[in-house]
């Protein structure tokens, strides 16, 4: 700033007046109408970053916004601030953040909603929708990629993108195919080529580290610091980094003064494609003075007329127009030419930079040389060690679902990669060269728990490998059990397979970890266990207390009481495991706890436990239901229904994706009192990232019978026999009083066809799916909205008047009538149309079989 400053100090002191407001006079006055009439402009990219593991709904609220009696602060505060100024925001999120927000729903948000995770995804959706916002590429959880092979890059993107696309999209791509965010700007030689064979064009630099080391001084202050920086074929936008600091300051109720000095330079330059990178961290909204200073910089910043705020992918799609020094308009960007080939030092953000001493090598392969818990150290994915060989299990996973969740669970492993904190004060002084005056020190440094308890989760990925040779080999008649080391940890897990269900226990807890339902034309889901989300902890250990589980699995023996004393201690204990004689299934025991789980035929998805209790009286046992765990993961609480309890059986199902997935508890004493957070803003025992809790109470010795099962529906419970499924009338009116004949609403449509067309019954406005017809030559493209479990048929008449309604049977290729509702909008093709006059489609709509 100051070197660019005092260049063109002799040019701004024309006027005392423009110097410190510039924004008002020098846009009203005659300086500004030169800028107008030369087709000058200053052009900003205002850019956040947001990245988080997928945590729990009461953490992931209180990132969204502050409880109802603190400062309105939060993420929440970023969007209010661009939908207020219609100021285009270039934002990076992580489909780890994003999956994380899409399930912290807050079913009583009412009048206040800015801490409900959906609610701030619609938002940012409406947003990109509108083209007031764009999303970066990004991995999925913030992995550098230096340290992976391409392989592991390019299906981390792929991954990343399906998750961004869907939960930030409608019917198309939105995660930018252009512009990638690199993790803590960790960039290099061989970094800049791993983005660009991702595909990519474009990233970011910091002007003042990585611009200073590759180019140099002059070159980085210059107006090049402000261009396009082309090198080794990647373009490369500056991050204005020191620049930045400047949003969580005014002057004036606007940018502070260098802010309004460099704006000014940047619009009278003869050289017009420059733009000023000013960037945020969601985490700063948390702070009420840095999101109030934010937002009136961006109140200033777009209300300026000589200030175009403009985003990452509108400039790499030839978006931006300025003015040539020719004094033609062009679009498409130019770059200043740094070469090919050319060798560039590791550089990463400020603060990394200083605290990894330019260098973080020193931080991975500290990584690359722990355990874990494994047998083998981390290692390097493509060289060795267990995060190797938990890549090649799930690169060998091929079947559709399960090849998203295995490459999930590895990428979600990956956060913030070797992420360190230093022991000593941090101190980012620099000289003029830009080296630390003080460097940190490697001694004494220790990685961040959030790093630590995420890399440990890596090996989980190789189960997946034994989950998929299961998946394409399983047959009718298939029944089993086996003790093998699926996790990598040179210990046996304890697995129980038939035709429709897979399941993992492992010793410890003696609980099960994970399991997959499978249907009858091969298809899988997860269906419980979640090694994508946060764990917590760098074992296998889960949380024994509300507050430190963030994860729940089978099986989980909770909460054991004996005489009048209650003890967690049974959930991270070891239990001895023994085969179960005469039968598929194990017996595990430890404390007077014992169960024999077994698998009772070859058909049944249903896993059945005879618990005795010899010591304890009274035990708790719960249950992490997380039925098609990748839907969960992408479009959150939507399609799951809430919990229906009946004849001492808990259910869930998940109806969104085009499948029906319910899991069940079968036994003694279903608690449903039970909870799993103090939050009040969570939906009972939803708290854990897309689990669904349920708790067993089991009195006396026993035995006692506990039942998990899977399934695809077997149709909805309707315990009233009223056409209306139990957990339909539950999420609807509360209570099961409703008998689907009366019209609720008042808008013509009795209930049950209210349930049928999938509309709300408590809505008028709300009646189903409203089909839009366009011409399409000689026929009509027919387009209406579906929900899943449904069958849509779209019949026709040529008038309204008396005749009949035939099915359309002359279809657009590929194309089916009726057809399945798939979540979205489906289209068929009336091929047969006339060519001219009327035609008219009404869509029936009955519940899929």
């Amino acid at each position: 700033l100051a070197s660019d400053y005092w260049k063109d100090q002799d040019n701004i002191r024309l006027n005392g007046k423009l110097e410190y407001y510039f924004g008002r006079d020098l846009a009203q006055g005659n300086n500004g109408k030169k800028f107008n009439d030369r087709g000058k402009s200053s052009k900003v990219m205002l850019l956040a970053h947001g990245n988080q593991a997928i945590q729990p709904a009461s953490v992931t609220q209180g990132w969204v916004r502050g409880g109802p009696t603190t400062a309105p602060v939060g993420y929440s505060r970023l969007l209010q601030t661009h939908e207020a100024y219609n100021a285009p925001l270039t934002v990076h999120v992580t489909p780890t953040l994003a999956s994380s927000l899409q399930w912290a729903k807050n079913p009583t948000a009412g009048a206040w909603p800015n801490n409900d995770g959906p609610t701030f995804n619609a938002r940012l959706k409406s947003l990109i929708a509108t083209g007031r916002a764009s999303l970066l590429g990004s991995t999925f959880a913030d992995h550098v990629p230096k340290y992976f092979v391409q392989d592991f890059n390019n299906a981390n993107k792929a991954v990343a993108e399906t998750f961004l696309d869907t939960i930030y999209g409608t019917s198309g791509p939105v995660a930018s195919r252009n512009v990638f965010w690199a993790s803590e700007r960790v960039l290099d030689t061989s970094s800049v080529d791993i983005i660009r064979n991702m595909g990519y064009g474009y990233t970011f630099a910091d002007q003042m580290r990585h611009l200073l080391k590759w180019f140099g001084r002059s070159s980085a202050l210059g107006t090049d610091g402000y261009r396009l920086n082309q090198v080794n074929n990647l373009k490369v936008f500056s991050m204005h980094d020191v620049t930045s600091e400047y949003l969580a300051s005014t002057l004036d109720e606007g940018s502070t003064l260098p802010v309004r000095q460099l704006l000014s330079r940047r619009a009278r330059s003869d050289v017009q494609d420059q733009v000023v990178v000013l960037w945020r961290d969601f985490g700063d909204f948390a702070d009420n003075a840095k999101a109030s200073s934010y937002d009136a910089n961006v109140r200033w910043l777009a209300s300026r007329p000589y200030i175009r705020v403009v985003t990452a992918e509108q400039i790499a799609a030839n978006q931006i127009s300025y003015k040539g020094q020719d004094g033609n308009t062009y679009t498409t960007w130019g770059t200043v030419n740094q070469g090919t080939g050319r060798t560039l030092v590791q550089t990463a953000k400020d603060w990394v930079d200083w605290a990894s001493t330019e260098n973080y090598d020193n931080w991975y392969n500290r990584l690359r040389d722990s355990n874990f818990g494994a047998t083998d150290t981390f290692g390097r994915v493509g060289v060795n060690g267990h995060a190797n060989a938990a890549w090649n299990a799930a690169q060998s996973v091929t079947t559709p679902n399960l090849q998203s969740v295995a490459r999930a669970v590895i990428g979600g492993a990956m956060f913030q990669t070797g992420f360190h904190f230093p022991a000593t004060a941090t101190d980012l002084s620099k000289f003029s060269t830009g080296d630390y005056i003080n460097p940190a020190s490697q001694v004494g440094q220790t990685m961040a728990d959030f790093a630590r308890n995420s890399q440990a989760q890596a090996r989980f990925a190789k189960v997946y490998e034994r989950v998929q040779q299961w998946a394409t080999t399983a047959s009718a008649s298939t029944l089993g059990s086996e003790a093998a080391d699926v996790d990598l940890d040179g210990a046996n897990e304890y697995l129980l397979y038939n035709s429709r269900v897979f399941a993992v226990f492992e010793a410890k807890g003696g609980r099960m970890t994970a399991a997959w339902m499978r249907n009858a034309a091969g298809k899988v889901w997860q269906v419980a266990g979640n090694f994508a989300a946060y764990s917590n902890t760098d074992t296998e250990d889960e949380g024994a207390t509300n507050a430190d589980a963030y994860r729940t699995s089978g099986f989980k023996d909770w909460w054991a009481v004996t005489g009048a004393n209650g003890s967690n201690a049974s959930v991270n204990a070891t239990y001895s495991v023994t085969p179960a004689p005469g039968e598929t299934g194990w017996i595990f025991s430890q404390g007077g706890i014992s169960k024999k789980i077994t698998l009772p035929s070859a058909s049944l998805g249903n896993l059945t436990a005879a618990y005795t209790l010899s010591v304890p009286n009274k035990l708790f046992v719960r249950f992490g239901l997380s039925p098609n765990l990748l839907d969960l993961m992408m479009r959150g609480q939507d399609g799951l229904d809430i919990e229906v309890v009946e004849n001492l059986r808990a259910s869930v199902a998940n109806t969104s994706g085009g499948q029906i997935v319910r899991a069940w508890v079968e036994g003694p004493q279903i608690n449903t009192a039970a909870v799993d957070t103090a939050a009040t803003t969570t939906a009972r025992r939803r708290n854990q990232a897309q689990t669904h809790q349920v708790e067993v109470e089991l009195t006396g010795a026993g035995p006692h019978v506990v039942t998990l099962g899977f399934d695809e529906g077997g149709g909805l419970v309707d315990s009233d026999t009223d056409g209306l499924p139990d957990a339909w009338e539950m999420t609807n009116f509360g209570s099961l009083g409703r008998d689907g004949t009366l019209d609720f609403d008042g808008d013509g449509f009795i209930d049950r066809d209210e349930y049928v067309a999938g509309s709300d019954p408590k809505n008028a406005a709300s009646t189903g799916p409203r089909p839009s017809v366009v011409r399409n030559g000689a026929g009509f493209h027919v387009t209406f909205p579906t929900i899943s479990g449904r069958s849509y048929r779209v019949v026709y008449g040529d008038n309204l008047t008396g005749g009949s309604w035939q099915p359309v049977t002359a279809l657009g290729g590929g194309q089916s009538n009726p057809a399945a509702g798939t979540g979205g909008n489906v289209t068929i093709t009336d091929t047969s149309a006339p060519a001219t006059g009327a035609r008219y489609y009404r869509i029936e709509v009955t519940v899929a079989p």
